[in-house]
């Protein structure tokens, strides 16, 4: 991403969407993936769910948001995790029967992103900062 992409290429939220959208359709022999779908109160980014409910796969969703200068990584994650339990954006899943559904936040600032992820009550966090920033 820092080799390839210019920084206004990466200034917004579309941008880092298709991205995941290239990532995403690797795993579409396991997922069926919606992007920008209704649930619950609200649209998630991405909901992916497995095509095969009896197997041990969890559903997922994911959103992604986006900060401006000064704008602090980890604190947009909480609030995206938030924002998912919230609206209850994991309803279409639960509906179908997914039991286990990992619910991640990707917030992101120019070429710098972070990626956290709710299991059930604990939080487990994982950071990569590109760029070095925030």
């Amino acid at each position: 991403m820092c080799r390839n992409a210019c920084f206004l290429e990466t200034s917004y939220e579309n941008s880092y969407q298709c991205l995941m959208v290239g990532i995403l359709f690797h795993m579409s022999n396991l997922y069926m993936f919606r992007s920008n779908g209704k649930a619950g109160y609200g649209l998630y980014d991405f909901e992916l769910t497995p095509k095969n409910v009896k197997r041990v796969l969890h559903g997922i969703i994911i959103k992604t948001k986006q900060r401006k200068k000064g704008g602090e990584l980890n604190a947009a994650a909480d609030h995206a995790l938030r924002e998912i339990e919230k609206q209850g954006y994991d309803v279409n899943l639960k509906e179908l029967g997914v039991e286990k559904i990992d619910k991640l936040a990707y917030p992101f600032r120019d070429k710098g992103w972070l990626s956290k992820k709710r299991e059930k009550a604990r939080l487990r966090e994982r950071a990569r900062d590109i760029s070095g920033i925030g």
